[in-house]
């Protein structure tokens, strides 16, 4: 209600419903994307070698 006096949580005026949340322009949801990094190849464990820069 925004007025001084009384703090929002003993507020006795009725609250405001929140707005629902639409999609803008009628785009989908983004879906995310999943990468994964392993040590093995077909089985065999595969030679990794980090090489340091200075």
């Amino acid at each position: 209600c925004q007025k001084s006096g009384h703090y929002a949580r003993d507020c006795k005026a009725p609250r405001a419903e929140p707005a629902a949340t639409v999609p803008q322009g009628g785009r989908p949801t983004a879906k995310g994307r999943v990468y994964c990094m392993g040590t093995e190849v077909s089985g065999q464990v595969a030679m990794l070698s980090m090489r340091i820069v200075r």
